[in-house]
């Protein structure tokens, strides 16, 4: 069923919950009114939650920019060695 795909997946719960959730429990979704009700959910402190999560994946995106470019250094070093004959 359409809800052991989103409790195995980990971005399917968005799409779980506008196409089964949404409509069944709110015909009339209004993000200020149950939006802010939803997002006590995640925790106490939903505010801290989602600014640590963006914080990581400012970390994440920096790591992978950085492991590229060092892939593109060190394949510019070894066709620089392969030219000179190194």
């Amino acid at each position: 069923m359409w809800y052991n795909g989103a409790l195995r997946s980990i971005n399917a719960f968005p799409l779980v919950f506008e196409h089964h959730l949404q409509p069944r429990f709110f015909p009339k979704f209004d993000l200020k009114v149950e939006g802010e009700a939803l997002l006590r959910l995640w925790g106490e402190k939903p505010e801290e939650f989602i600014a640590a999560k963006l914080e990581d994946k400012k970390r994440y995106d920096q790591r992978v920019r950085d492991i590229f470019a060092a892939a593109r250094q060190k394949k510019a070093a070894s066709v620089l060695n392969r030219d000179l004959g190194l």
